[in-house]
């Protein structure tokens, strides 16, 4: 009896031993982590910028854009909110990346927004975007090398943000459509695209080569439909380079092309008679006296400062 009270004993007195020891080892570990993360947060703070890739702003431009993030800790930067806010400031960025360099570094990469299309905002007046939408600049002077975007009201834009629509369907809608159309004619190839008109978003049409209406119909099948375009355009042109017309690809997987005299296609007609007023207008304000700045010479350009301390909340977490 003696022995077994003894060996119960034992194992009682080897087991709080262990609980000890268990206990000891977690609080260590704790306070080790603890003093780690204070050491951490104190020291690796953000004092150093790395800019790669190709820009039209100097890297003092790019720095300044993210500059509110200088002195924070790293551990606590959101590196989204830091590329929204310099795709935000400098609206020509496109595709920044930006990467922790530990212990006290932010390496921010970029390219050059390509202009892509030329929206309609009142008469002879546009914002230019990429090809996601996001505005680049507002001018009366239509680009080149742009495709407009005519048919919807704009219910608000400001350079370095995406654009948004007003009227049915919604914003997504309309925007998901001409990024599908605006990725399509890139990977198709589809050159000479003028305009993309969605005012009826169950009847969208493109003006290609200022001679041929495109008609799209929904925003569904958008690729496919794009590339049956692609194939019957370039066969058209190798029959007839100049020909006027209307093709149709609404019906699923055909093109019906349908050739026609430019008077009987009212939607070209009325397309290319705004782009001759817009030249004309173009051409009036570039005689006006020297020294006089002109409509033409208005370019709405963003607000580049640094943003404000108050702003910087939205970058750490």
């Amino acid at each position: 009896m003696d022995r077994k009270n003894y060996d119960n004993k034992a194992a009682l007195a080897k087991k709080r031993k262990r609980r000890r020891t268990i206990l000891h080892s977690t609080v260590g570990i704790l306070f080790i982590s603890t003093v780690l993360v204070v050491l951490s947060v104190v020291f690796c703070r953000v004092a150093k910028f790395t800019v790669a890739g190709e820009s039209p702003y100097s890297r003092d431009d790019i720095v300044n854009s993210v500059k509110a993030c200088e002195g924070k800790s790293m551990f606590l930067i959101k590196t989204e909110k830091l590329e929204d806010l310099v795709e935000s400031a400098l609206p020509y960025t496109d595709n920044v990346t930006i990467s922790k360099q530990y212990p006290r570094g932010l390496r921010i990469e970029v390219s050059t927004a390509k202009k892509a299309f030329s929206v309609e905002l009142s008469k002879n007046y546009y914002a230019v975007t990429n090809g996601r939408l996001k505005v680049l600049e507002a001018t009366d002077k239509l680009p080149e090398d742009t495709v407009t975007v005519k048919g919807r009201p704009i219910s608000s834009y400001s350079a370095g943000q995406i654009l948004s629509f007003t009227g049915k369907p919604g914003d997504d809608a309309i925007r998901d459509a001409l990024i599908e159309i605006a990725q399509a004619i890139e990977d198709t190839a589809l050159e000479n695209i003028n305009m993309i008109n969605i005012g009826d978003e169950n009847n969208i049409y493109l003006v290609y080569d200022n001679r041929i209406i495109v008609k799209i119909g929904k925003a569904e099948n958008l690729a496919n439909k794009l590339y049956l375009a692609k194939k019957s355009l370039d066969e058209e042109n190798k029959l007839s380079p100049a020909q006027y017309g209307e093709l149709d690809v609404t019906i699923n997987k055909k093109a019906v092309f349908a050739p026609d005299d430019l008077k009987d296609l009212p939607e070209l007609v009325e397309f290319l008679e705004e782009q001759d007023r817009s030249e004309n207008a173009e051409e009036e304000t570039e005689t006006d006296e020297a020294g006089v700045q002109t409509a033409a010479d208005t370019v709405i350009q963003p607000d580049n400062t640094v943003p404000s301390q108050s702003d910087s909340a939205d970058i750490i977490g």
